[in-house]
């Protein structure tokens, strides 16, 4: 059925939105005191860029003066193993974001009579040329069962990336607590 594709698809970009919120909590600890937290300018204008691949960078660049100010190597590894990740599943979640619903007919080959059915999948779409092979085959094609288990890792990182940045707001406030 159709709808349990669309249902997928909005477990998977509600998902990608909640580690979106997460990263941006990380670039608030980054680069804010914590009662300026979310209202800061810093942020503010964070929250305007949509590009992965740059809210990725304005992360590592303020990591990366934050550690050369206080350096902290263990967080500073994971930090940059962290964006790994979210780099590498933005290519799935713009599958997804920006996938077409297909049909398809064929026969059911679990039953007797093998009945057409028509089952549904998300492709790409026909006007992004470049996720068509010449042949007409698509890059993607991905099933329901699939756009969940990139859903449920889209959470898993937002989990890992929320632990993160409590653990990092902790050795902040205690490395200020030292300056005093």
């Amino acid at each position: 059925m159709e709808e349990e594709l669309f249902r997928a698809v909005g477990y998977a970009l509600t998902h990608w939105e909640g580690l979106e919120a997460e990263l941006g909590g990380v670039y608030a600890v980054l680069t804010a005191v914590s009662e300026e937290r979310y209202v800061a300018p810093t942020i503010r204008a964070f929250g305007v860029v949509t590009n992965t691949n740059s809210r990725a960078e304005m992360i590592a660049h303020a990591a990366e003066a934050l550690f050369w100010l206080r350096p902290m190597e263990e967080l500073e590894i994971e930090l940059k193993d962290i964006l790994k990740n979210y780099r590498g599943w933005a290519a799935r979640r713009n599958d997804i974001a920006h996938g077409c619903s297909t049909a398809s007919q064929h026969p059911d080959y679990d039953a007797e009579d093998q009945p057409n059915i028509t089952t549904y999948c998300l492709c790409p779409s026909h006007g992004h040329s470049r996720k068509w092979a010449l042949s007409m085959e698509p890059l993607y094609h991905y099933i329901p069962a699939e756009i969940e288990a990139f859903g449920s890792a889209f959470d898993a990182l937002a989990h890992r990336v929320a632990d993160f940045s409590e653990r990092l707001e902790a050795w902040r406030k205690k490395d200020a607590e030292k300056d005093d």
